[in-house]
C-alpha cells in the first residue's frame, strides 16, 4: 500500500513538472513568434525576386531568393557613407553619456554638496516627465540662446540660434541632457551607493585625489554599469529619430536617410528599374514596398549585430548594475 502511494506521488509529480514544462515552452514560443513575426513579414518580400512580390502564392517562402532588393536599398541609402557617418556620431554620444553619467553618478552618490536632494528631486523629474511635454520650449531656448542673458552683452544684444549645428547635441549630451541623460545618471548613483567608501579612504590616506580615485578605483569597479549604460546609449541613440530631428535634421544619419530616400516612390522605382532591368512603368506598390522592407533591415542590421555580440554580457552586467535595487 505504501509503494502504491509512493509511487501515484511519483506520477503526479512528473505529470505536473510536465505540465509546467510544457506550458512553459509553449509561452516562450508565443512570445517569440510574437517578437519575430515582423521581422519575418520584413524578410520574405526582401529576399523574394521583384516581378514575384505580386504573385498571391508567395506567401512564406520565396520560389526565387535574391538579394538585389536589398542592393536597390543599399543604394537608396548610400548606405556605406551613412552608416560610417550614424555610427561614428553614435559612438561619440554614447562615450560622452556614459562619461558624463559615470562623473555626475560619482559626485551625487558621494558628496554632500548644497541642495544635494533638490538636484536629485530635478534628476527624477527628468525622468518622469515625457519629453514631448518639453520640447518645444527646449527647442525655442536654443533657437534663441543666450548663456543666462551673458551673449547679448557681447553680439549687439541679440541672442544666437544653435539649432542645425553638428555640435548642439553634442552639447546637449555634455550637459547631461541628452535621451535618457537622467536615467544614465540615475543607473551610476544606484551602482555607487553599493562599492564600499573604505575603498576611497583608503586611498586618500594614502594620499591620493579626487580624480585618481575616480579613475583608478572607481571607474574600474564600475564595469557593470558601464557596460549597461554603453549598450542602451547605443541603441536608443541609433534608433532615435525625434531628438535628433528636433535638433541637428541636417546630418545624413541613417534614420533621416530613410525616411527621405526610401519613403520616395520616383527614386524607387527608378532604382528598382535599374538594378532589375525592368521597365520602369511595370514597378508595382508590392515592389516599393519590398524595397522599403529592405531597407528597414538594413537600419536594424546594426542593432541585431551589435545585440549578438553584447547581450550575455549585458544580461550579467544589468543585474549587478544596481537599477533593481
Amino acid at each position: 500500500m505504501t509503494n502504491n502511494t509512493h509511487e501515484v506521488y511519483l506520477f503526479k509529480k512528473k505529470f505536473n513538472n510536465l505540465i509546467v514544462t510544457v506550458f512553459k515552452w509553449l509561452l516562450i514560443i508565443g512570445l517569440s513568434y510574437i517578437i519575430i513575426y515582423p521581422i519575418i513579414k520584413l524578410a520574405v518580400p526582401s529576399f523574394t525576386y521583384i516581378t514575384e512580390v505580386d504573385d498571391p502564392a508567395v506567401i512564406w517562402v520565396p520560389s526565387r531568393v535574391t538579394i538585389k532588393t536589398f542592393t536597390v536599398a543599399r543604394i537608396l541609402l548610400r548606405y556605406g557613407s551613412t552608416m560610417l557617418i550614424t555610427v561614428g556620431y553614435i559612438i561619440l554620444l554614447v562615450f560622452i553619456q556614459t562619461f558624463i553619467g559615470s562623473f555626475v553618478g560619482y559626485a551625487f552618490s558621494r558628496f554632500d554638496f548644497p541642495l544635494r536632494k533638490f538636484w536629485l528631486i530635478m534628476l527624477v523629474l527628468t525622468m518622469i516627465i515625457p519629453y514631448y511635454a518639453i520640447e518645444m520650449s527646449t527647442r525655442y531656448y536654443y533657437t534663441n540662446f543666450s548663456l543666462f542673458g551673458l551673449i547679448p552683452l557681447f553680439n549687439g544684444g541679440k541672442t544666437i540660434n544653435l539649432l542645425d549645428k553638428p555640435y548642439i547635441y553634442i552639447l546637449l549630451n555634455i550637459l547631461g541632457q541628452g535621451l535618457k541623460g537622467g536615467f544614465f545618471i540615475y543607473i551610476f548613483i544606484k551602482f555607487y551607493s553599493n562599492i564600499p567608501e573604505e575603498l576611497e579612504e583608503s586611498a586618500l590616506m594614502d594620499g591620493a585625489g579626487f580624480f585618481r580615485i575616480y579613475r583608478q578605483i572607481i571607474l574600474p569597479n564600475a564595469k557593470p554599469a558601464i557596460i549597461t549604460c554603453i549598450v542602451l546609449s547605443f541603441v536608443w541613440n541609433y534608433g532615435d529619430f525625434q531628438n535628433s530631428q528636433l535638433f541637428n535634421s541636417n546630418m545624413q544619419l541613417l534614420p533621416f536617410v530613410l525616411l527621405r530616400n526610401v519613403a520616395n516612390i520616383t527614386n524607387i522605382s527608378r532604382t528598382v528599374a535599374l538594378v532589375y532591368d525592368i521597365p520602369r512603368s511595370s514597378v508595382t506598390d508590392m515592389m516599393i514596398g519590398a524595397v522599403q522592407n529592405a531597407g528597414i533591415l538594413l537600419f536594424m542590421l546594426p542593432l541585431i549585430i551589435f545585440y549578438f555580440l553584447v547581450q550575455r554580457r549585458f544580461v550579467m552586467n544589468f543585474e549587478r548594475s544596481g537599477i533593481v535595487g
